[in-house]
């Protein structure tokens, strides 16, 4: 039992810390001194402290994940893309009968849409789905909310995947009624 060491802890409330951020930092570094002679039997903590690096953290998190989202959202574009033009030719045949039985050009590009649609919209949705229910559990663990930062990202890969979805349309579209 020699060598037991006494604490003595000493606490503040604060019901406005969120504003009071910069003079918790003055007051850690006048109460620590400084890095030569910091003295390691002295702690000095605020919420404040705690706030900023969950919120580092989450903004960190939030970037790396948006850029590999971004990433594979391309290649799965990509992918799909791939898959419609290398199935272009058996297509083509099955748009040609539908032609010669008195098939509009309006009426097929209404079919060819509803099938790039499908195949680019439901996997994209589905996604999303995932994504929402790992955010709202992620929010529900943390401190600090990513709520409104994961709606914005949501927003912008909802419109560029539109963009993509258009691109594939438009480009699908004429090279499927040229050979037609």
């Amino acid at each position: 039992m020699k060598n037991l060491y006494l604490e003595f802890y000493t606490g503040y409330e604060d019901s406005d810390w969120l504003t009071h951020l910069n003079t918790s930092d003055k007051l850690e570094k006048t109460l620590a001194h400084d890095d030569i002679d910091y003295d390691y039997t002295y702690s000095f903590t605020t919420l404040g402290n705690y706030y900023n690096t969950e919120s580092l953290m989450r903004k960190l998190c939030t970037f790396v994940g948006f850029s590999v989202s971004l990433i594979f959202l391309i290649a799965s574009v990509s992918l799909i893309y791939f898959r419609l033009y290398t199935s272009l030719e058996r297509e083509k045949k099955k748009y040609e009968s539908m032609y010669k039985l008195g098939f509009s050009q309006k009426e097929m590009y209404r079919t060819i849409g509803r099938k790039i649609k499908v195949l680019l919209w439901i996997p994209f949705l589905i996604a999303i789905i995932i994504m929402w229910s790992g955010i709202l559990y992620i929010d529900s663990q943390n401190a600090v909310s990513s709520f409104g930062m994961s709606i914005k990202y949501s927003i912008t890969f909802i419109i560029v995947y539109f963009i993509f979805y258009r691109f594939v349309n438009v480009i699908y579209r004429r090279k499927f009624l040229l050979n037609i």
